[in-house]
C-alpha cells in the first residue's frame, strides 16, 4: 500500500540530533558506494521558475527516490531572491524490491523548528553540522553565522546539538 503523506503530518517530526546522525551514516555509506547519490539537477524558465530534483539511494534504511521542489526566482545585480516555493514532493521506493512506498508532500521539519520555511533547512543544517563536526576543534565554543535568516536559525539549532557555545557572531547585510 503506497502512503501518501500530507504537509500536516511533516510538521515536527525529525529531531535534529537523529537527521545529524542520519545524514553522518548517509556519507559513510556514499563513500563506500558512489552510485548511492548523484548531483542534484535543475532546470531554470526564462520567466524565473526553477524546478530542482535531489536524488539518491539509502539502503541502510530500506530506500531510494527523489525529492523535487519549485520555486520563483527574482535575480538582481548582487543576489538572487526565491519570491515563492512551492511544496516539495519526496518519492520514495523500496531499495530492494523496487516499489512505491510513499510520497510525501510539504516539507519535513524538526522537532525543533516545525514551522520551516524552504526545503532545504533541514538537511542543510544537518549536513553543514556533520562537517563541522569532522572538521572543527572540539571544544570550539564561538560560532559565526554567515546571514540571519531561516538556515542561519536552522544551522544554529543544529550546531547546538554538537557544540556549547559561548558566543554567536552573526555576519549579515541588514540589521
Amino acid at each position: 500500500m503506497i502512503r501518501l503523506v500530507p504537509p500536516e503530518e511533516l510538521k515536527g517530526i525529525i529531531p535534529y540530533q537523529e537527521a545529524i546522525t542520519v545524514v553522518e551514516t548517509a556519507f559513510r555509506e556514499w563513500g563506500k558506494n558512489l552510485v548511492l547519490n548523484n548531483p542534484r539537477q535543475r532546470t531554470h524558465t526564462p520567466d524565473g521558475v526553477r524546478v530542482s530534483i535531489h536524488h539518491g539511494a539509502a539502503p541502510f534504511l530500506g530506500m531510494t527516490g527523489y525529492m523535487s521542489h519549485c520555486e520563483l526566482l527574482k535575480q538582481f545585480p548582487e543576489h538572487q531572491k526565491s519570491v515563492f516555493h512551492g511544496h516539495p514532493v519526496t518519492v520514495l521506493y523500496d531499495a530492494s524490491t523496487a516499489e512505491l512506498q510513499a510520497i510525501l508532500v510539504g516539507n519535513p521539519t524538526s522537532k525543533e523548528l516545525p514551522i520551516g520555511h524552504a526545503a532545504t533547512e533541514l538537511r542543510t543544517a544537518a549536513t553543514s553540522a556533520v562537517g563541522t563536526h569532522a572538521l572543527a576543534r572540539k571544544n570550539s565554543r564561538t560560532l559565526g553565522l554567515f546571514g540571519a535568516g531561516n538556515q542561519a536559525r536552522a544551522h544554529l539549532v543544529a550546531l547546538s546539538k554538537l557544540y556549547r557555545f559561548e558566543k554567536i557572531k552573526v555576519y549579515t547585510r541588514t540589521p
